[in-house]
């Protein structure tokens, strides 16, 4: 079990992926307004959303992975 709280998940979705971006929104997340990762373009950019979690999906994402849930920012969750 890991002994750090996550208090926010975050996921990088394309721009313009109406369809995905309206499904996250309807599930609590939204846009940060912070630049995302460059695209292969070399211009564009990911749209950034994130939600904040409540204890209760904080502990249910832990209880969901069978090793321990181990947050890392590089993996779209963000430690408290």
């Amino acid at each position: 079990m890991c002994d750090r709280a996550v208090s926010t998940l975050r996921l990088a979705v394309m721009p313009g992926n109406d369809r995905a971006i309206a499904l996250y929104e309807r599930h609590g997340f939204r846009d940060t307004g912070k630049p995302g990762e460059l695209l292969r373009d070399g211009v564009s950019r990911t749209q950034v959303m994130a939600k904040a979690l409540t204890g209760t999906e904080e502990r249910a994402l832990r209880q969901s992975s069978p090793t321990g849930f181990k947050p890392s920012v590089g993996a779209g969750v963000a430690p408290a």
